[in-house]
C-alpha cells in the first residue's frame, strides 16, 4: 500500500478568520506548505480589505522562509497598498529587498519600520547594515562618475594625443561592464555623445573600443 497523500485542512474552511488562523497553526508548527495553502485560499474568498492585509503579509512570512524573495516584496507592496506602513509587511519587504540585493529599497523600508515601529529591536541592526552599504554605494557612484567625466573629455576631444584617447576609450568600456559605471554612462547622456561622435571618428581602434 502506497502512503497516504495528507489533505489540507484548508479544504474544509469556508471562513477567511478560521483559515488565516489555521495558517498561523500551521506556520507555528513549521508546516510550510499548510500554512501557504490556508493563507492563499483564505485570500480567494475575502473581500474585506483589512482581512486581506493580514493574509498578504502572513503569506508573505511563510515566502520569506521558503527564500522566494520576490514573491514577498509583490505580498507585502499589496498588504501595504491596503494598510499604509504596517511594520510587519514594511520589515518583511526590507528583509526580502536585502537579500535580492536592492539595498536602497530594503533601507527605505527599514527607515520607515524604525518610525512608525520604534520599539522594534530587529530593524536597528539592519538598519545600520543597509545604511553602510548604501553610503558604500554612494561612494563608489561617486568615484564611477570621476572616471567616466574623465575618460569621456578625452575620447571626445578628437585634437587629443591618440594613446591618450584610445587608453581612455578602452577605460570607458570597462567601466561600462560595471553596474555602476554603466549607471552612470546612461545618466551622464554619454551614449548619446558616442553616437556623435562615431560619425566623425576615424580612428579604428576608438570605433571598435566604442
Amino acid at each position: 500500500m502506497g502512503q497516504q497523500k495528507r489533505v489540507s485542512r484548508s479544504i474544509g474552511l469556508t471562513d477567511p478568520l478560521l483559515l488565516k488562523e489555521a495558517g498561523n497553526e500551521a506556520y507555528k508548527n513549521d508546516d510550510l506548505d499548510e500554512a501557504l495553502a490556508c493563507y492563499t485560499k483564505g485570500l480567494e474568498i475575502s473581500s474585506a480589505e483589512q482581512d486581506r492585509a493580514v493574509l498578504l503579509k502572513n503569506r508573505a512570512a511563510v515566502h520569506l522562509k521558503n527564500q522566494n524573495y520576490e514573491q514577498v516584496v509583490k505580498d507585502c507592496t499589496a498588504a501595504l497598498e491596503i494598510s499604509q506602513n504596517d511594520p510587519k509587511a514594511l520589515f518583511r519587504r526590507c528583509q526580502a529587498h536585502e537579500a535580492l540585493g536592492n539595498v536602497e529599497q530594503a533601507y527605505s523600508d527599514a527607515k520607515v519600520v524604525h518610525k512608525v515601529d520604534p520599539k522594534n529591536k530587529a530593524v536597528e541592526p539592519l538598519l545600520l547594515r543597509l545604511h553602510s552599504q548604501v553610503q558604500a554605494k554612494v561612494d563608489a557612484m561617486s568615484t564611477t562618475v570621476s572616471k567616466v567625466e574623465a575618460m569621456a573629455q578625452i575620447v571626445f576631444d578628437i585634437e587629443a594625443d591618440k594613446e591618450k584617447r584610445e587608453k581612455a576609450a578602452d577605460n570607458m568600456i570597462v567601466l561600462a561592464k560595471e553596474n555602476a559605471g554603466a549607471e552612470c554612462l546612461y545618466n551622464n547622456n554619454v551614449v548619446p555623445r558616442i553616437v556623435q561622435v562615431m560619425k566623425v571618428e576615424k580612428n579604428t581602434k576608438i570605433r571598435l573600443s566604442l
